[in-house]
């Protein structure tokens, strides 16, 4: 155990308040004193888990957090011998950062206790939003609040939709997540989570696990700890979704891979056509039924007398989604649709939306000129 009358050399930068820049000039002066080749540590004062983030991401070791609040002055010189054992200066970073500061209910400098309206996340992007927080609730053995979707220009049926997490000890140990009201339970194979798990894909769950393992390295925290979402409006919201055709009942998913939505994204409607594909293929499926679009589906109904639930419907990406196909295995595809999306295929038109052209009755004409049509004929007359 590290000696609490050990001598620790030390600087402290302080500032009149947040947004002052303290951060800025604590991870420039760490930079430069590694920059010299000291061995240097790093300290913030109160409970705040993002300013650490930044010190550790500068000089490659974890920066301790000294919160008077939850501390005594004898656990409070151990936590800062214990970071400054051997180095040769620890670099301590003040208060009034995003998640610390006085309460104004007592005279004891830290965030416990106080109402955070306001906080700062960053996303797998690298990009560091600041949320406004919502409908806070401290109960004895449950702590919840919201956060509010911004789906920004995409018009996303989610957009304005509160999303609640609700966190509570639990006796298993590590950190649980799991959903309850209005997020979506997997009742298919073939999605990103097994069958019986709530909705809530691979990197929402690293995200929170990674927030949550964090804040409980800061206090020391051995005990388990549990992690609810729910989203009240989400049963509703669904029907609006792929869900139902994607098996997953009971409320939406929650998805990402970035953290920020991205406008009329192609590149999320060519994914959820993979992810309908792929759980075809986990079903035991070796063909599939393609179809663009509201054409195709009618055709599927009346002529053929199949439900149209069992198409994947393609909009304008039918190369990607031939594409997907055959990654995924798939022997046969039967693709229907009306000729005037299927004719551009013929001239290399993997991607049939109008802006990327529109030359369906030159394809025709050469088409027809290569198998001996008349020129009369090719004219128009």
């Amino acid at each position: 155990m590290s000696d609490v009358t050990a001598k620790v050399n030390r600087v402290l930068i302080a500032g009149t308040g947040s947004g002052c820049g303290k951060t800025t000039l604590t991870c420039a002066v760490l930079q430069a004193l590694k920059n010299r080749g000291a061995d240097v540590g790093a300290a913030k004062c109160g409970p705040d888990y993002i300013d650490p983030m930044f010190h550790r991401s500068v000089i490659g070791a974890p920066s301790t957090n000294l919160d008077p609040f939850f501390f005594d002055e004898n656990t409070l010189r151990f936590l800062l011998a214990k970071n400054g054992a051997g180095r040769d200066i620890t670099v301590v970073e003040g208060v009034m950062g995003y998640y610390d500061g006085l309460g104004l209910t007592t005279s004891r400098a830290s965030a416990y206790g106080r109402r955070k309206e306001r906080i700062a996340l960053e996303t797998p992007k690298g990009i560091t939003l600041e949320l406004d927080i919502e409908d806070i609730k401290l109960g004895e053995s449950a702590v919840s609040c919201a956060v509010r979707k911004d789906a920004g220009d995409d018009p996303d049926v989610t957009d304005g939709a509160l999303v609640y997490s609700t966190v509570s000890f639990s006796d298993a140990p590590g950190v649980s997540i799991d959903g309850s009201e209005g997020v979506g339970r997997v009742t298919k194979p073939g999605l990103d989570q097994p069958v019986g798990n709530a909705a809530i894909n691979s990197v929402p769950r690293r995200m929170i696990r990674e927030n949550v393992e964090e804040v409980m390295k800061l206090f020391d925290c051995a005990a388990g700890l549990s992690v609810v979402i729910s989203i009240p409006a989400g049963a509703e919201l669904a029907k609006k979704t792929f869900n139902p055709r994607l098996g997953i009942v009971g409320g939406i998913s929650v998805l990402g891979t970035t953290g920020i939505v991205e406008p009329m994204s192609e590149k999320a409607l060519v994914e959820t056509i993979r992810t309908e594909l792929t759980q075809r293929r986990a079903l035991g499926h070796d063909a599939v039924l393609l179809t663009p679009g509201n054409y195709g589906v009618d055709f599927i109904r009346t002529s053929l007398g199949l439900d149209p639930e069992t198409a994947v419907q393609t909009s304008s990406f039918i190369g990607d989604s031939l594409d997907v196909c055959r990654s995924l295995g798939f022997k046969r595809a039967l693709l229907i649709g009306h000729i005037g999306k299927l004719v551009k295929l013929a001239g290399n038109m993997m991607n049939t939306h109008s802006k990327y052209g529109d030359c369906r009755m030159e394809i025709l004409a050469s088409h027809a000129g290569a198998a001996g049509a008349y020129l009369l004929l090719l004219r128009g007359g």
